[in-house]
């Protein structure tokens, strides 16, 4: 280590130290966790069968409850909707769920009525969505921000090749 780096470690302790009183407190606040991963699952479908299943046991968590607490956050989502999950999984094997919202692409490509976007986006249009579904669809996603989130959703569907028509 450079000879700098005493000085500093130990002066980072000492505000730590003044933080949090105890050792103890200051190794639990650097990880109070065990790991945190992410996945992608559909609405109300997750169970015990694989991918999910395996993925979710071999690190220790409760599949069932897993399963009961996603499916309960997802019940106003259609089915097979894929939803974004934050997992972080704590030393006492419990776990904590952050539900994102759902990708934009996939919102996309059902509004065109297309299975997959385009590879080569500047020269081949595989589909087109009316700019009043788009509007919709940003009212139900967001309150704010509407216009900025509009320029985002008309960037990625271009992006993937659906014209947006007026």
């Amino acid at each position: 280590m450079p000879p700098w780096w005493n000085g500093i470690h130990d002066r980072l302790k000492i505000c730590f130290y003044y933080r949090f009183k105890s050792d103890s407190e200051y190794n639990n606040m650097i990880k109070r966790y065990k790991e945190s991963f992410n996945l992608t699952i559909k609405a109300r479908q997750a169970n015990a069968s694989p991918p999910i299943g395996p993925m979710l046991g071999q690190r220790g968590i409760n599949i069932m409850e897993f399963s009961k607490e996603f499916n309960s956050l997802t019940k106003l989502y259609h089915d097979h909707l894929p939803i974004p999950v934050s997992i972080i999984l704590n030393k006492n094997r419990t776990f904590n769920l952050k539900i994102k919202k759902p990708l934009s692409t996939f919102i996309l490509k059902s509004l065109a009525h297309i299975e997959k976007g385009s590879s080569q986006s500047k020269d081949k249009v595989v589909g087109s969505i009316n700019i009043r579904h788009l509007y919709e669809f940003i009212n139900i996603m967001t309150r704010t921000n509407q216009q900025q989130y509009c320029k985002l959703l008309i960037a990625t569907a271009k992006s993937i090749g659906i014209t947006i028509n007026k």
